[in-house]
């Protein structure tokens, strides 16, 4: 009995000591991103926050994501270094994951201009998930009920440990029942048929929180007095989402993927996995954003 005893205590402290690697990792990790992502000087003429995911941030482009090249070009425009471009995008954020940071970083960087394309991660299981939204759906009828469970699942979420399990599962299951169909993270064919941990979820189910997300963001931007920009991803299934939202809230809307329906060969601006665009396709993204910008003068032209 003492020996199996103390092999649960071991294992106990084992998992304590688990969770606070995870996260001590985590704290330097957004720290890190944070450090190489953020450089701000709030008193630029145009000061810019780009909100967004790898897509935004650039994967495996150091120094050429399209916020960056973007920075470049209105520099070069207005012959001075008088415009800023901050970025806020963690490499697979979801929207719930965006908003929880968003708020902070509108404080920290004090923008002119807020570029959001965010929202195709949410098609997949993430760290953030959306569970007050569905069991408010679920616990309608019952306020005691939801308010109990949600603060039990809102704990088991502060655990890391859990979390990660929680999420393996909830893929391993998933992938199960879309093997011979699964794709990658991104949302291109995966033509090895593996089983992967980030298989696609059915975005059906995440669509009205997504709104919500985005939705929020762009309230709290506007009430900060703050210009919003909604933007497309090159081709995804979010983009009906982004316009219909778009419209909706008369937003103003830079649509990306119209620009890059024009390119018949993407390899020629993608990276090898068909999603992340390559240093040529930023520029595409940058190209595009510069002469809106100018085309709704929202920056002068010289």
């Amino acid at each position: 009995m003492r020996k199996i005893l103390y092999i649960l205590f071991l294992i106990f402290i084992i998992l304590v000591l688990l969770e606070i690697l995870l996260r001590l990792y985590g704290f330097f990790y957004i720290a890190r991103l944070s450090s190489f992502y953020k450089n701000m000087d709030n008193k630029s003429k145009i000061n810019i926050l780009a909100v967004g995911e790898s897509t935004t941030g650039g994967l495996w482009i150091e120094g050429k994501s399209y916020p960056l090249q973007l920075k470049k070009k209105l520099n070069d425009f207005y012959h001075c270094n008088c415009v800023n471009v901050s970025i806020l995008a963690l490499p697979g954020a979801n929207t719930s994951s965006t908003l929880y940071y968003y708020p902070s970083e509108l404080i920290k960087v004090k923008p002119d201009i807020v570029l959001f394309m965010v929202g195709v991660n949410d098609t997949y299981y993430y760290a953030y998930n959306f569970d007050s939204l569905l069991l408010e759906s679920q616990f309608s009828k019952n306020k005691i009920i939801y308010k109990i469970t949600l603060a039990l699942v809102r704990l088991s979420n502060k655990i890391k440990l859990l979390r990660i399990i929680k999420l393996i599962y909830a893929n391993l299951a998933l992938s199960k029942n879309i093997i011979e169909d699964a794709t990658y993270i991104y949302e291109g064919g995966d033509k090895t048929k593996r089983r992967e941990i980030f298989a696609k979820a059915n975005f059906n189910i995440n669509q009205e929180i997504t709104k919500t997300n985005i939705e929020k963001m762009l309230y709290i931007t506007k009430k900060a007095g703050i210009t919003p920009i909604l933007m497309t991803y090159h081709s995804a299934s979010i983009n009906e989402i982004i316009k219909q939202i778009a419209k909706k809230d008369s937003i103003l809307l830079i649509d990306n993927e119209k620009i890059f329906s024009n390119f018949f060969l993407n390899d020629y601006v993608m990276k090898q996995d068909s999603w992340h665009p390559n240093e040529k396709g930023y520029q595409v993204i940058a190209d595009n954003i510069f002469l809106f910008l100018i085309k709704q003068k929202i920056v002068r032209s010289n």
